[in-house]
């Protein structure tokens, strides 16, 4: 089941929690296997009841009553089954591709604010050398003041 549950790129799957939607679908077997189980009790009931009825020792209403139960739970593994499909093939490839989409977006918003931060740099750098280049000038008209006092 690791290999539904990982996304292209990943470094090392094995040691990626798989979460929230793994644990959806073990609960989705679960529900299933307890379906199943239960369709097998309504199963043995109709059965016991067709024979009872045979003998006329239940009403057509109780014989009829069991059928729509098993009916009802036939219906409801197929919804079972159904919610897996569901899960394993849509919800968990778009969340793969959400995740995958998620992960990119990060990557370029990584790559624009570290050239951002570069060009920060850059102008910061650039900043702090015309200031030096001002000082510098400042120093040397203030050096030739003082020459021309001293004059």
């Amino acid at each position: 089941m690791r290999e539904l549950l990982t996304i292209e790129g990943d470094a090392n799957p094995a040691d990626r929690d798989m979460g929230d939607m793994a644990n959806k679908i073990l609960q989705q077997v679960d529900q299933i296997g307890l379906a199943m189980a239960d369709l097998k009790v309504k199963e043995d009931t109709l059965g016991h009841s067709e024979r009872l009825a045979k003998k006329r020792f239940i009403t057509r209403n109780e014989l009829e009553k069991d059928q729509l139960a098993w009916q009802s739970q036939v219906s409801k593994v197929t919804l079972a089954w159904n919610d897996l499909d569901l899960l394993v093939n849509y919800t968990l490839a778009k969340d793969r591709i959400q995740a995958t989409q998620d992960r990119d977006n990060a990557q370029l918003e990584l790559e624009r604010v570290k050239g951002n931060n570069e060009a920060l740099v850059i102008k910061a750098d650039s900043d702090l050398d015309s200031r030096e280049k001002e000082y510098d000038l400042a120093k040397e008209r203030l050096q030739n003041i003082e020459r021309q006092i001293k004059s």
